[in-house]
């Protein structure tokens, strides 16, 4: 059974989130659920945790303790399959690198694209899968 909050559907839930950077506490018993389809600003100084969060969730960190899901199944099941994505801050782009906006949206399917036969994957851009388009222009 899905977990709601009000009556909305949960898509993220965590409960008692301990995370670390060399045994440096950064997160301590957070808990937190956001319902599906709503907006959520996570607001803060600088060093109060926010990309800390942010990689938990995106499953690129472990957490020490506590539980992170995503619509009732653990943050990792979600990364393995390809469902996440991670978006780097500017601070990492090169500016000088001529990609465009719908090229950075594109690269977020790139965790669904694994599942295409390498062939398809290996191929120009115009040639991508019809689903990846679409799921770009949507989300454009």
């Amino acid at each position: 059974m899905a977990t709601t909050v009000g009556d909305a559907l949960v898509a993220i839930d965590i409960k008692g989130l301990y995370a670390a950077y060399q045994r440096q506490p950064v997160l301590e018993n957070i808990t937190l659920q956001f319902p599906a389809g709503k907006w959520t600003a996570i607001v803060g100084p600088n060093g109060a945790g926010k990309s800390t969060l942010f990689h938990v969730l995106t499953g690129s960190m472990k957490a020490l303790r506590g539980k992170v899901q995503a619509f009732d199944e653990p943050i990792g099941t979600h990364r393995k399959a390809g469902h996440i994505a991670y978006m780097a801050q500017r601070e990492a782009i090169e500016w000088d690198f001529p990609v465009s906006v719908w090229e950075t949206v594109m690269g977020g399917r790139y965790g669904q694209m694994r599942q295409d036969r390498l062939w398809r994957r290996l191929l120009p851009s115009r040639w991508y899968h019809p689903r990846h388009v679409e799921a770009v222009h949507s989300a454009l």
